[in-house]
Order: structure tokens, then sequence, then C-alpha cells
């Protein structure tokens, strides 16, 4: 079933040749075909009333302005008809599914789908996982574990001043020893010596005493931060797991029928969006219809965004980062295409 995608040409093309070899999409000088399937695109996009998007077109439009990659596919049925496909990069108006334009390959937003169920689940983990990081009892025992470090700091260093502060003062004693016999001498030596090993002493108990103190004070927060690596551990593999789960989803069709998931052509790491952009949505509809393609071409929609160059209804090639690798290596085997000026 076709729906209200496959569109017919309102437009009299009769007396236009057909392309021998379809558009190489990275590089091409628009055909008249692809031209008149974007004005009639263009023309819808400048009436239409089915949806709101902040393309950043009218004057004094205030808020997020968006512009947007729109591609159109120039294709065949089965009965020899000549008609074109249309499609959005991302998502339009905040949705995936709009009248007239092909659907994503998946459809991360669908209320009933597992994405939105395990991305319930992910976010109740984070939630659990923020109430505990911001705990009463967390900051309590962090509290208390550096009140003792400091108390444990403060208490050491003042035994370890106390002890170079009596070792000076036992250094002067025996700097007053020359009026007393050698017996006496030894015999002072020897509580000096007393004295300084008691106090050495002393501060190896305070040191073990207190480094007691930091490990149980220590223990007690490492409890209620390993419920929480817990938690994180299982974000983790969930996030992961979903993650997989979704390149697996993400599978493009070719001329023969043949699938290949995202995960597959990138080696398990394509790049955000990848496989949202117009072209591989407009590709992998037309061969799950049995459509012939013929020729495409994609155009900017809005104003022109500061971070890159586009301008408003002109054409542009499909982007090489995300597209080529679906493009090249999977969905175009077979078509024979325009030459590779590069």
């Amino acid at each position: 079933m076709l729906d209200n995608f496959f569109q017919s040409f309102k437009t009299n093309i009769s007396g236009i040749t057909l392309p021998e070899k379809f558009t190489f999409p990275f590089y091409y000088e628009p055909l008249e075909l692809s031209k008149i399937a974007a004005k009639e695109l263009q023309d819808y996009l400048t009436s239409q009333t089915d949806f709101e998007h902040n393309f950043g077109l009218q004057e004094g439009q205030e808020g997020l302005i968006i512009g947007k990659m729109f591609g159109v596919l120039v294709c065949q049925n089965l009965e020899g008809e000549l008609g074109f496909l249309w499609a959005f990069s991302g998502k339009l108006a905040g949705v995936n599914h709009l009248p007239y334009f092909v659907p994503t390959i998946f459809d991360m937003l669908h209320e009933d789908g597992f994405f939105r169920k395990e991305e319930e689940v992910l976010n109740a983990i984070n939630r659990q996982i923020e109430i505990l990081e911001n705990s009463d009892e967390l900051q309590s025992k962090k509290n208390q574990l550096d009140v003792i470090k400091i108390e444990a700091l403060t208490d050491i260093q003042n035994q370890k001043d106390k002890i170079k502060r009596l070792k000076l003062e036992r250094d002067e004693k025996r700097n007053s020893f020359t009026d007393l016999s050698s017996s006496e001498i030894e015999q002072l030596e020897l509580e000096l010596s007393e004295e300084s090993k008691k106090e050495s002493i002393l501060l190896k108990k305070m040191t073990k005493y207190w480094n007691f103190q930091i490990e149980n004070a220590q223990k007690e927060v490492n409890l209620l931060l390993d419920e929480i690596n817990k938690l994180k551990e299982e974000r983790r593999q969930k996030s992961g797991a979903l993650q997989q789960k979704l390149f697996a989803e993400y599978s493009f069709l070719n001329q023969f029928g043949e699938r290949k998931s995202i995960g597959e052509i990138f080696n398990n790491n394509p790049p955000a969006g990848a496989g949202e952009c117009a072209a591989p949505k407009l590709l992998h509809y037309a061969f799950e219809h049995q459509l012939k393609p013929i020729a495409m071409a994609e155009f900017w929609w809005g104003q022109s965004p500061k971070s890159e160059i586009r301008k408003h209804k002109q054409f542009y090639p499909a982007c090489k980062s995300k597209c080529e690798p679906i493009l090249l290596s999977h969905m175009l085997k077979g078509l024979e295409m325009e030459a590779n000026p590069f």
C-alpha cells in the first residue's frame, strides 16, 4: 500500500525524457524532473496547514528557528507511471510522521514501541540516581567524613609540631650539661631519649586511630555510593543493550530486497542521526514498495543556520559522514548511476 506517499506530477512532464542513469547523490546538478518535484514540494510547504514549524521565513517570527533539508525522489511504479516521493531529514514539527512524507526507517517516538518503554526504564533509573546523589543521608555522611579528616589532620599536625618543639627543648637541655658529671649526663640523655620515643609512639597511635576513624566514615559513604554505582552500571548495560537493539532496527533495503542494519554498516558506531536524512528514507520506501528510482534532489528550506552554509531553496548533495556509507555501500548497490566526478 502506497498510501498518499507516491504522488503524481501536477505539472505536465510529457515532453521530458527520462534520464538513463540515477543521480549520483554526492555531486549533482538537479535534473528537470527533480526540480519540478522539488517545486511542487516547495509550493506545498508555502501553503500547507497540516503542521506548524518555525522555519524562520516569516518576518518577526520568534522562538527557536529550525531550517530543514527536504528531499524528492522521482520514481516509477510497476505500471510504468511516473511520480515522486517526499521526505524531510530528522523530525519535522517535533514528529516523525506527517501527511505526504515517507515515514522514518524506525520510529523511536512510537508510544507503544520498545524504545519509549526502555527509555522510561532508563529515566526511572536516572531519577533514582538523582534522589540518592542528592539525599540528606549521603550529604551528612560526606560532611562527617570531611570533619573527621580535618580533625585528624589538625590533631596529627599538632602532635608533629609538639615533637619539634620538645626536640628543641631537649637540645637546649643538652647544651646546659657542661657542669654535670658523665653519669648525670648519661642519665639525662636516657630520660630525654625516652621522652622522644614516647612522643613518636603517641604520633603513631594517633595516626592509627585517625586512619581507623576515616576508614569507618569512608565505609559508610561507600555503602551509599555503591548503591548509586550499581544503578549507574545497570543504566550503562540497559543503555548499551537499547543502543544495539536500535542499531538492528534501523535496517535499510536495496533494490535486491537485501537488508543491512546501521550497526553492520558503521561497525556498531554510527554517527548521531545516521539513517534520519532524506535520501535513505526515500530510497528505503521506494525499494520497499517496488518503485524504481529515477532521479533525486535535496534542498534547504528555511533561514540559513549559523553553523553551516545553507540557503533557502538551494539544492545540496547528500551528507558524506552519515549518508555515504549507507548509500554507496548498500542502498545504491546495482543501480546504474551518473559518474562520480571525484
